[in-house]
């Protein structure tokens, strides 16, 4: 959905087999895979389609270089074109963000990577509530563990 604009990505070959619709795992929108770009990857194609095109204008307009210049002994007037190269148009590139998480659906096993808290898997469309509350619980009791192991590690002592 153009105003969530969420950043994620799926394991091609895991997941539902066959045409499905993708699931924004942040807001939950539907639709064909080939509709959730994020805003770089879309910078980064439309730079690339108008340095092809410029590139390919340039090569057009050079092919009609032309020097007509009067012939000897006859009074006239000379036409030439000459094009001259430019500074082509940039590419915007771009680098994959590293993602926080990486997340394996138990209901279709497609893998995927997001950035922090999220409702839906991207295939299936299940949401995700009792995944993401075992894993808050599996950190909770690692954080409660390592509280304990700190309390209850002696105490240093120093002599003056």
């Amino acid at each position: 959905m153009k105003e969530c604009l969420g950043y994620f990505k799926i394991t091609p070959g895991t997941g539902i087999k066959g045409p499905a619709p993708c699931h924004c795992p942040y807001c939950g929108h539907s639709g064909d895979q080939n509709t959730f770009w994020t805003q770089e990857q879309l910078d980064y194609a439309r730079s690339v389609v108008i340095r092809k095109v410029t590139d390919v204008l340039h090569q057009d307009l050079k092919s009609l270089e032309s020097d007509h210049r009067p012939k000897p002994g006859s009074f006239g007037i000379g036409i030439s074109l000459t094009v001259k190269p430019g500074t082509p148009h940039p590419i915007k590139y771009y680098r994959e963000k590293q993602l926080e998480t990486e997340v394996v659906c138990d209901s279709c096993t497609l893998r995927y990577a997001i950035y922090g808290v999220f409702g839906w898997y991207p295939d299936c469309g299940v949401r995700n509530s009792i995944q993401i509350l075992t894993k808050n619980l599996e950190l909770a009791k690692k954080e409660l563990a390592l509280a304990d192991s700190v309390d209850r590690e002696p105490a240093e002592t120093t002599s003056v």
